[in-house]
């Protein structure tokens, strides 16, 4: 198992960058779409243009990483232990954008939770990114 695993964590020298560059493409995907779909982009919605997103996902990303190496050296299930972390990393993601939602003007101002619901939507789709390119075909104990 021991020697499983140590390959395993051997694919990571590609895969963790990988993981990384899917992801922020991902997220860039959606923050175009966003952009377009936003036309034209309320002046309350400029964060959207910002390059925050990919920033943050590279570094929230990385540390995803590193999370699951750490993890796949030190857990009996890693895959099963991966995964309920990682969840809890995506929930606990959300209150800044619930924040932000709460704290938006209220009718007949622009709302901001269009934008904060947008930002939920990349979370989402970099952690099944991450979560979908780390855990397939890891080698489990059965």
């Amino acid at each position: 198992m021991l020697t499983r695993v140590t390959a395993a964590l051997k694919r990571l020298v590609w895969l963790g960058p990988a993981t990384i560059a899917l992801s922020i493409v991902a997220v860039f995907v959606v923050q175009q779409m966003a952009l377009r779909w936003f036309t034209p982009l309320p002046r309350e919605y400029a964060m959207l243009r910002s390059l925050e997103p990919i920033v943050l996902t590279a570094c929230f990303v990385s540390a995803a990483v590193i999370v699951f190496v750490v993890v796949a050296r030190e857990a009996v299930d890693p895959v099963g232990t991966y995964r309920r972390v990682a969840l809890w990393a995506l929930l606990i993601s959300f209150i800044p954008d619930f924040i932000l939602g709460y704290t938006s003007r209220p009718a007949p101002a622009t709302s901001l939770w269009p934008i904060a619901f947008v930002f939920m939507v990349m979370h989402v789709v970099a952690w099944a990114v991450t979560v979908t390119l780390l855990t397939r075909r890891w080698p489990t104990s059965a």
